[in-house]
């Protein structure tokens, strides 16, 4: 026989959904492939301005003064990731967290903001493996396709670069679908134009119109199977 809920019941079980700061997912908070946004939005988060809880596994830390890092959800895949901008909390990568923010577009960039509640659950947490996109996947500046994979830990194989870096410390490589943008934004490394990269791991970020992919440290650019060696790490701009 089943047995119905008390009103009372009803009406809590409403109030929770209803609630700010109601657990939800990182796809939930990224997902829109249908509106672009106008101005320096780009596909802007459906619950941005809202108060949200999160939970994933850390796969990136900004070194320095400004701690912000990258929070994946442990399932994967396209529209699972996102950047915290928060310097008050400061985890290390592979930290499981619980965290409530608040959902922000900054000049194209979902992100969040104002964390105020913090639970860590565990440490040294293996890493959702890094989803293998194209090039091309990252090119042309704002679209559907590059903005499922902003926030996401990714990798591109068997790259040429095509462009050395400027003076902002962003080159771009090439698998032959489109060019991609590295930047140093967490680690620097000098490649020379033609050199060839077997695979290079990073997270996606999104900035001044472009995607581009941020290497976090030396292994996640190899060369024929090797690692490219260690250079310097970026500063936040």
């Amino acid at each position: 026989m089943k047995r119905r809920l008390p009103l009372s019941a009803v009406v809590a079980l409403f109030i929770m959904i209803s609630a700010p700061g109601l657990a939800t997912t990182i796809f939930d908070v990224q997902y829109n492939e249908s509106e672009q946004g106008t101005g320096n939005d780009c596909y802007p988060s459906p619950l941005d301005g809202q108060q949200v809880i999160l939970s994933g596994v850390v796969t990136a830390v900004l070194p320095g003064d400004y701690p912000d890092f990258w929070l994946q959800s442990v399932s994967g895949g396209p529209w699972t990731g996102i950047f915290v901008y928060d310097p008050t909390v400061e985890p290390d990568v592979g930290d499981s967290l619980t965290m409530t923010a608040r959902v922000d577009e900054y000049y194209g960039l979902t992100e969040m903001q104002e964390v105020t509640d913090f639970t860590l659950h565990s440490t040294a947490n293996a890493l959702p493996d890094p989803l293998v996109i194209a090039t091309g996947d990252l090119a042309g500046g704002c679209q559907a396709v590059s903005e499922a994979y902003e926030g996401l830990l990714v990798e591109v194989r068997d790259v040429t670069v095509t462009q050395a870096p400027n003076r902002y410390g962003e080159w771009t490589v090439d698998d032959g679908s489109g060019e991609c943008q590295i930047d140093d934004f967490l680690y620097a490394y000098t490649p020379s134009v033609g050199q060839t990269i077997g695979s290079l791991v990073g997270v996606v970020h999104y900035g001044y119109g472009n995607y581009e992919i941020d290497p976090r440290d030396a292994g996640d650019i190899l060369t024929a199977g090797l690692e490219v060696g260690v250079d310097s790490v970026g500063e936040k701009e």
